[in-house]
This record gives C-alpha cells, sequence and structure tokens, in this order.
C-alpha cells in the first residue's frame, strides 16, 4: 500500500467522499478530528470566521509515517473560501518531502 487518505469532515460529507477514493485505491484512511466543537449552525458560523483568520486549533488524528507512503490525498470541506483549520493544521504539522500530494474538497 503506497497511498494514504487523510481527511477532516464536519457532516460527513466529506467523508463519504474520503472512503470512495480508499476503497477504490486500496488505501489506507486517516480522519483528521477537531478538538473544538464545529456541531449545529451557531457553531459553523464560527468555524467559517475562524477559517477566514486562518484561526489555530487543535486537531488529533492516528500517528502515521507519512515517508511510507507514495501518494498522500488531503481533503476536506471549504468554509468562507478557505480549508478548515483541522486540516491547515494537518498539513502545517507534517512533512511532505518526496511525497506526491492531491488535495480534493
Amino acid at each position: 500500500m503506497t497511498d494514504l487518505v487523510v481527511y477532516y469532515s464536519r457532516t460527513q460529507q466529506t467523508e463519504i467522499v474520503a472512503q470512495t477514493i480508499s476503497d477504490e485505491l486500496g488505501a489506507k484512511l486517516i480522519e483528521v478530528k477537531d478538538q473544538k466543537n464545529r456541531d449545529g449552525s451557531i457553531m459553523y458560523m464560527k468555524a467559517a470566521v475562524d477559517a477566514m483568520r486562518n484561526a489555530d486549533t487543535d486537531i488529533k488524528y492516528d500517528d502515521v509515517n507519512l515517508a511510507d507512503y507514495e501518494t498522500i490525498y488531503i481533503g476536506g470541506p471549504v468554509w468562507a473560501s478557505k480549508p478548515t483549520p483541522a486540516v491547515r493544521k494537518f498539513i502545517a504539522e507534517n512533512d511532505f518531502t518526496d511525497c506526491n500530494v492531491i488535495t480534493f474538497a
């Protein structure tokens, strides 16, 4: 296995796409979990503001060595025309040297 699919999904729509990609490629699947409450309409509005401001957030995900993978697919929703804080944080925390990276939204 040389492919990895990493995703964040607030409403499980991106999760469906990530699962489909993972199934088609036989890739490992990892969910990034935002530790900030993003449930409901009001919290979604606050989440959009966080995205616009490039706010930081705490995330959790299974430990993974990205060097073990040739291609890494990273997906998440778009909030206020920007990637979600959880996706930005995952990208900032990891080294993608010598990896092919494909994003999806």
